[in-house]
């Protein structure tokens, strides 16, 4: 060990975080609790010390990767086209609504039933827009879906 750093136990966190990641490979895959035993305090602080950071290090890049899943699935064409190419505004919005016989076909209500139980059930299944869900799913699409 180098005398100029102290032992990486001693070190703030911040300064390890910032430092560049050391890689020791599988050192300590071998050691037994017995040998772990056996090492004198600053050796297991050390080697406690070094398998925190990796597991940091692992945490830092799984969670750097589900970001990026999450905002590409964001960015998806698929969800941010729901609005005009949905199920919803296709199928209700651009035909059924238009003619009665065949929403009450659809839904087994006719429009004036369906905006009824629209009314009731609404405050209790909006959803407001979030960062994580910047289009929710509208009360009108969750109850035409529930319906078929």
């Amino acid at each position: 060990m180098s005398t100029d750093k102290p032992p990486i136990y001693e070190q703030s966190y911040d300064s390890l975080l910032y430092s560049p990641p050391v890689h020791l490979g599988n050192l300590f895959s071998d050691l037994s609790s017995k040998d772990f035993k056996k090492c004198h305090t600053a050796c297991q602080h050390e080697l406690l010390s070094y398998l925190l950071l990796e597991e940091i290090e692992e945490e830092g890049f799984l969670i750097e990767q589900l970001l990026v899943e999450q905002g590409n699935a964001n960015e998806h064409p698929l969800f941010t086209s729901r609005p005009e190419e949905g199920f919803f505004e296709i199928l209700v919005n651009r035909h059924l609504i238009h003619d009665d016989k065949k929403f009450r076909e659809f839904f087994r209500l006719n429009i004036d039933q369906f905006n009824y139980i629209l009314q009731l059930i609404e405050k209790d299944i909006t959803v407001d827009s979030s960062n994580q869900h910047p289009y929710p799913i509208t009360a009108a699409e969750k109850l035409a879906l529930t319906l078929r």
